[in-house]
């Protein structure tokens, strides 16, 4: 098998994975997607891309709409244009997961400025605003009164981007300083942590000096993953994703 893997930064993420494929049988290699021109008028399976791309842009929308493109050419990505669209957007994850049934904190959006009060009222303080799109705990901000979360608004209401000034309001979760990042390969966890938060800080991401710690997944942490992981996969797709699960405990 031919396997390419896409890229946007070179990590020794992608590298090993790259080694882990030749050690495997495969004829891998490294695809720096920053430099791709595709004609897209007319759909063609691009030649030089193998039979297989697994997707490891970093940027969200570089890797949807490049994962879309590849599919559109009759190429098999990983993860598919439907499980990034999903997994990347938090209120397609929030709706995908409650109709599924799946437990997850309260949440509520408000369309416009005016409206956000209402949903702070319904949620109570402190709560937190995040953005539909975005990773690595950025713009994630905890408000615990009207005042706080009315300069927030404000800040936002600033940003160019349309779809900031459309709000998801989230209840604030109260657990221990971490969380739980398991990571979801198929129908198995392929790699799980612990994500303690820095003093100081709420938000456990690494980026913002989080700490990882491995730990062997229990029964119940098992299925919430995997049951998380499956909602974000069509029915008909024979490649199952890989999806990077938060459970906080």
């Amino acid at each position: 098998m031919q396997l390419t893997i896409l890229f946007d930064r070179l990590r020794w993420e992608e590298k090993a994975l790259k080694k882990e494929g030749e050690n495997e049988g495969c004829e891998a290699s490294l695809l720096d997607a920053k430099g791709l021109v595709l004609e897209v008028s007319t759909p063609r399976k691009r030649n030089g891309l193998g039979d297989l791309a697994l997707q490891r842009c970093i940027s969200h929308y570089r890797a949807l709409y490049l994962t879309k493109i590849l599919e559109n050419m009759s190429l098999e990505v990983v993860n598919s244009s439907a499980v990034t669209e999903n997994c990347g957007n938090k209120l397609l994850t929030t709706l995908l997961l409650g109709k599924a049934r799946i437990p997850t904190p309260k949440t509520y959006i408000a369309l416009t400025p005016d409206t956000v009060p209402q949903a702070a009222e319904a949620l109570g303080f402190p709560l937190v605003m995040k953005p539909m799109t975005g990773s690595w705990g950025r713009m994630v901000s905890l408000a615990r009164d009207g005042e706080t979360l009315q300069s927030m608004v404000e800040l936002r209401e600033q940003l160019q981007n349309p779809a900031e000034h459309m709000y998801y309001l989230q209840e604030f979760v109260k657990r221990p300083p971490r969380d739980i990042r398991a990571v979801v390969a198929g129908d198995e966890i392929a790699a799980c942590v612990y994500r303690y938060a820095p003093e100081g800080e709420w938000r456990t991401n690494v980026a913002r000096g989080g700490i990882s710690k491995a730990f062997k997944p229990h029964g119940r942490v098992q299925g919430r993953a995997v049951s998380h992981a499956r909602q974000h996969s069509p029915q008909n797709n024979q490649v199952r994703p890989f999806t990077g699960q938060e459970v906080d405990w």
